[in-house]
């Protein structure tokens, strides 16, 4: 997923949690976009994923 700016870089990954107590998982897709400066540090990121999937997998839905 190139982007205009090089400084600019995705990163999708997987999440994957069996839980101890619980015969239930939470397997969910994370979409992060970094900033880099030109020295290459992190100026900033954003991670982006769905709230109510991951408040149904923790049973939290309630206090959404």
């Amino acid at each position: 997923m190139p982007f205009e700016d090089p400084n600019k870089v995705p990163l999708k990954f997987v999440g994957k949690l069996k839980f101890k107590d619980n015969p239930g998982r939470y397997e969910y897709d994370y979409l992060l976009i970094f900033y880099f400066d030109y020295g290459d540090k992190i100026l900033e990121f954003y991670e982006y994923y769905n709230p109510i999937t991951a408040a149904k997998a923790f049973g939290l839905k309630d206090k959404i």
